[in-house]
C-alpha cells in the first residue's frame, strides 16, 4: 500500500487532458476533498458521444459534487481509500467504482466532481469488440442493478430480474436526457440527429448482454484486446 496523502487511479488506454492531474488533485488542499473524480469521455463524433453517454455518465448533485464516478479518472484521500477499498465483487467485467460510489455515499463521503480534469478514453477499434463491449456492459447491469433499485429508489429490494429492466431502461432515459450536456463536445446538425438513434442501438446490445449472451463474452473476455494499433487515437 502507498504511503502517499492522495492514490490516484488511471487507465493506460485514456488520454489526459493538459493539467489533468493537477485539477484532479487540487481539492484535496485546497478545500480537505476526501474523494475527487474527473471527466471521462470517448472520442469526439457519433458513437463516441452515444457511448459516452452511456458508459461515462454523471449523476451530479450541484455543479461541485457528484454520485458516481470511474475507475479511470478517480483520487482518492489515502484514509478515505483504505477505509473504503474497490469492492472484489459480484464478478464484474466493469462496475465495481459504481458500487463503490453507493457504498461512499452511505458511509457519507461526497465526492467532488472536477469536470477540469478530463481524459478522453480510447474507443474500440473493431466493430466486434465494440459489441463484445456491449455485452459485458449489459451483464454487469444485471449484476448491479438490484444495489442500484434499493438505494435510489423507492421500490426497495428487488430480485435482478425485476431490478434489471428498470435499470436498463432508466439509463437509456438518462443517456437520451444527457446528450450534448456535461461537457462533452458537440458535434455537427447531422450526427447530433443520429446520436439518439446511437445511443438505442448501443443500449439495445447491452439489453442483450443482460439477456445472457453477455456470460460467454465474460468468459472469454475479461480483458478485451482493443488495440491492436496503440499509436492511433481513434
Amino acid at each position: 500500500m502507498t504511503d502517499a496523502d492522495v492514490v490516484v487511479f488511471a487507465d493506460s488506454d485514456c488520454w489526459p487532458d493538459a493539467g489533468w492531474l493537477d485539477a484532479l488533485v487540487a481539492p484535496f488542499d485546497t478545500e480537505g476533498a476526501q474523494v475527487t473524480a474527473g471527466r471521462t469521455t470517448y472520442r469526439d463524433g457519433l458513437l463516441g458521444a452515444a457511448a459516452t453517454t452511456i458508459d461515462f455518465m454523471y449523476f451530479t448533485d450541484g455543479p461541485r459534487w457528484t454520485k458516481n464516478f470511474y475507475a479511470n479518472n478517480v483520487a482518492f484521500a489515502r484514509a478515505a481509500f483504505e477505509a473504503h477499498p474497490f469492492p472484489a465483487g459480484p464478478d464484474l467485467y466493469r462496475g465495481n467504482c459504481q458500487l463503490l460510489g453507493m457504498q461512499l455515499a452511505e458511509a457519507g463521503i461526497r465526492i467532488r466532481f472536477v469536470p477540469a480534469a478530463r481524459t478522453i478514453h480510447r474507443f474500440p477499434d473493431r466493430l466486434s469488440e465494440l459489441m463484445k463491449l456491449r455485452l459485458l456492459r449489459g451483464r454487469d447491469l444485471v449484476r448491479i442493478a438490484a444495489p442500484i433499485v434499493e438505494r435510489h429508489t423507492p421500490l426497495g429490494a428487488q430480485p435482478a430480474a425485476v431490478a434489471s429492466p428498470i435499470v436498463w431502461a432508466g439509463r437509456a432515459a438518462c443517456s437520451l436526457a444527457s446528450i450534448g450536456r456535461q461537457d462533452m463536445a458537440p458535434v455537427g446538425r447531422l450526427k447530433s440527429a443520429l446520436v439518439p438513434a446511437a445511443v438505442l442501438g448501443l443500449s439495445a446490445l447491452d439489453g442483450v448482454g443482460a439477456l445472457g449472451a453477455g456470460r460467454a463474452a465474460y468468459a472469454k473476455n475479461q480483458a478485451l484486446g482493443y488495440h491492436a494499433d496503440r499509436d492511433r487515437l481513434s
